[in-house]
């Protein structure tokens, strides 16, 4: 089996910055598009549904941050040196914790779908 060519640092160099100008071009194309539909939607709704759109949007923003807590990096972080410690019992509490935080992250996000019903029906009689 052979090993792939090694890369100089200049060839590594060029590849990085060409990397990085590719993210942040997609990054700026992504803000004027967003710029674009907020225009957009800012000219067909109206204000007051153009708020309850800034609203909905702001709610699953909020929603999809708690969801996306991730409490098994407490445990890569802090709990390897505990495991290299022998230090068991502050081992168990750690992991106890983050099974804790991610069943209360469960409840939330099933509370969450239930005020995500509540706000859809109040507004648009959905639901």
């Amino acid at each position: 089996m052979t090993r792939p060519a090694a890369f100089s640092a200049r060839q590594s160099a060029s590849r990085i910055f060409k990397n990085a100008r590719t993210l942040v071009s997609a990054k700026a194309v992504g803000g004027v598009l967003s710029l674009a539909y907020l225009a957009i939607a800012a000219r067909s709704l109206g204000p007051e549904q153009l708020g309850v759109l800034i609203l909905v949007h702001a709610y699953a923003v909020v929603v999809a941050g708690v969801a996306g807590f991730q409490s098994w990096q407490a445990i890569i972080r802090f709990g390897a040196p505990m495991q290299q410690g022998e230090d068991r019992q502050a081992l168990k509490s750690l992991i106890r914790f983050a099974i804790r935080i991610g069943y209360y992250q469960r409840c939330g996000c099933i509370f969450n779908r239930r005020s995500w019903r509540a706000l859809c029906s109040a507004i648009y009689g959905l639901v």
